[in-house]
């Protein structure tokens, strides 16, 4: 995960791993494998007002590694390397895990440590499950992607 360094993915503000597995969803989205696609804009809004924030709140936005838009839904996926062990950003990214927690926007953090093409297909094969997990969960007959109630309640 990374602060907000631009517009959209470029080379120069992702890590090869990142781009590799935009790619690969971005591909798994034109063959049908993945339910949503990609987006290359990846800002999420955690607090109501961003103008009266406080450190003490947490983030007012993130930029998660992947973000797909379905429906009503954001979902995100964060591909966090060894930075992410540091005592710092880790509060940081609790701080985050709470304030989506607490707007209701589902997210999959997907640590690693070293890059392989092993670690890459193994994550590709988390976030389609992941995301289509979620997609599937929506109503086909509502064109507006409005999630179905599963919890029985009227």
């Amino acid at each position: 995960m990374s602060w907000y360094r631009g517009t959209g993915i470029t080379p120069s503000n992702e890590s090869q791993l990142e781009l590799d597995l935009f790619l690969l969803c971005l591909r798994g989205f034109e063959e049908g494998k993945l339910l949503a696609r990609p987006l290359t804009q990846r800002i999420v809004v955690l607090t109501d007002n961003p103008a009266t924030w406080t450190q003490s709140e947490g983030p007012p936005f993130c930029r998660p590694d992947l973000l797909f838009h379905a429906g009503p839904l954001a979902l995100c996926v964060f591909v966090d390397g060894p930075v992410h062990l540091h005592k710092t950003i880790s509060h940081r990214d609790r701080l985050i895990n709470e304030a989506m927690e607490a707007r209701g926007i589902p997210y999959l953090r997907l640590p690693y440590l070293l890059r392989s093409a092993e670690v890459r297909d193994a994550m590709y094969a988390q976030i389609v499950d992941f995301v289509n997990r979620y997609v599937s969960q929506m109503s086909p007959t509502d064109p507006q992607g409005v999630l179905e109630d599963t919890s029985g309640s009227p």
